[in-house]
Order: structure tokens, then sequence, then C-alpha cells
């Protein structure tokens, strides 16, 4: 007896084609859902590292003269503004002093992704030095 050649029927064809398209669409899901965490996580990162440098310009210039009441002309404080001209990130920088010899200092940094304003706020004590 002899064999003939078969061919794929219509339906295993289409079968086939259902099954791989569904399987691109879960593909293109999980990438677009990636793409989307890593921006958001490193416009976040990005705060971070905004409000810390803040933060540590603050301290610094605390220890050079701890009985200013603004910190930098630039950042008046209790206003959000800028970061840097252009920058799609705002910052607020408050000093509040809580006894003679310590300061608190909060920086908030704002910025908006497609789920709306994010905010990332730091805070430090700053003890007068001796």
């Amino acid at each position: 007896m002899r064999f003939l050649p078969r061919a794929f029927t219509m339906i295993e064809v289409m079968v086939a084609v259902g099954i791989l398209a569904a399987s691109l669409l879960a593909l293109i899901s999980i990438l677009t859902f990636s793409f989307r965490a890593q921006i958001k996580s490193e416009k976040a990162h990005t705060a971070s590292l905004i409000a810390k440098s803040l933060l540590n310009e603050a301290a610094h210039l605390l220890d050079e003269n701890f009985d200013r009441s603004v910190l930098t002309p630039e950042l008046p404080g209790s206003v959000l503004q800028e970061y840097q001209p252009g920058s799609e990130y705002k910052v607020r920088l408050q000093l509040e002093a809580e006894t003679a010899n310590l300061k608190r200092v909060e920086v908030e940094v704002v910025w908006e992704d497609q789920n709306g304003d994010q905010t990332e706020t730091t805070m430090t004590k700053v003890l007068r030095s001796p």
C-alpha cells in the first residue's frame, strides 16, 4: 500500500494562525506593560536622586550658616517650581526651625505621568554645628 502526501486542512491552518495571533498579542501586551513600568521606575528614581541631592545641598548650606531662613534665592521655599529650566520635575523646599539648634528640611519633588501627578518627599533634620 502506498501513502499519498497529506497537506494540512484549512481548519488546521486557521487554528494554528489563531494560536499564533493570541500568543503575539499576549507578548505585545507584556512588553507594553514592562515598558511603562520601566519609565515609571526611572522617573521615580530620578525624583529620588533630585530630592537627595537638594537635601545634601541644604545640609551643607546650613552647616555654613545655620541662622539662614532661606536656603538659596533660587529655592525660596514653600513654592513649587521647576527644578531646572525645561525640566519635567518641580520641587518645593521647606525649611523649618524646630528648636534653636535643630532645623527640619523637607524636599518635595513632583512630576506627571500617565496616572497624574506623582510625588517624592524626603526629609532630614540638621543640628547646629558646635
